[in-house]
């Protein structure tokens, strides 16, 4: 009896830590998600003047990383 208890004890203890491990691989699979978007979001481009352009509609934009200014 004491050993099949120690052998329910463990597996349950081992697909704890497998649900664990799940659910942090999926933590990390979102935020490298989160991070590519934000990169999208917010670029670290300085957008200087020399790299500003007025797109056909008016539409002030940086040639640099695309992102629209107004």
């Amino acid at each position: 009896m004491e050993q099949l208890r120690k052998e329910w004890n463990y597996d349950a203890l081992d697909e704890a830590m497998g649900v664990s491990k799940l659910l942090f691989n999926a933590d990390k699979v979102t935020i490298s998600n989160l991070e590519a978007i934000r990169s999208e979001l917010i670029p670290n481009c300085k957008h200087p003047k020399k790299m500003q352009d007025r797109a056909s509609n008016g539409q002030l934009y940086c040639m640099n990383c695309n992102f629209d200014l107004d």
